[in-house]
């Protein structure tokens, strides 16, 4: 797994993210579960058990998007989401092989998608939660470091956002600055 190989390679903790399967359980009325992820996340075999394990009595529509990847990257440039491509995108969770599907818990398996969850959102037949990963992230990453003893500075009111390349699209460090970060690091990896 890529993640073990990372770990192996740096000095510091990495934290993973794990589709958050559970929880989509535990809030699925209907007991029909979206997953919408990468190729490679719904196709994992750690996915599969995490559904077994989780989500046994439930159905899990799967959509695996490289598209929706490409478009977070680019609204984070800047770029406008076409919302009928984010639509025909994610139809297959709620229009199954047998027919419609009464999905009402959207897990969002990649750290790209709460990008665009306006679209998501205007693109969905119908409300649906959609569960994305940042909390969950951030309770981990804290409990973490403070295993290894992290005290957290005082504010400082400075947000850095590191990339593991030298050259970084200007499009993308306009907008980051837009957002607030004042501080953008590369790193060779």
């Amino acid at each position: 797994m890529a993640l073990d190989l990372i770990r192996g390679l740096v000095a510091y903790p990495v934290v993973g993210v794990v589709p958050a399967i559970k929880p989509a359980a535990a809030l699925s009325k209907a007991r029909v579960i979206g997953l919408l992820a990468t190729p490679a996340t719904i196709n994992r075999r750690y996915t599969t058990d995490l559904i077994n394990e989780f989500a046994g009595d439930c159905h899990v529509a799967r959509v695996g998007s490289d598209l929706l990847v490409r478009l977070a990257e680019e609204h984070l440039r800047g770029g406008r989401i076409d919302v009928s491509a984010v639509a025909r995108e994610i139809a297959p969770l709620f229009d199954g092989p047998t027919g419609p599907l009464s999905t009402d818990v959207v897990v969002l398996g990649c750290t790209h998608f709460p990008l665009l969850i306006e679209a998501l959102n205007a693109a969905v037949p119908r409300p649906v939660v959609f569960l994305e990963p940042a909390e969950a992230i951030c309770k981990r990453a804290t409990a973490v470091l403070q295993q290894k003893g992290f005290v957290p500075p005082k504010q400082s009111g400075i947000h850095r956002w590191f990339f593991t390349r030298s050259s970084v699209d200007e499009r993308l460090l306009a907008s980051l600055r837009v957002w607030g970060f004042e501080d953008v690091a590369a790193i060779d990896v």
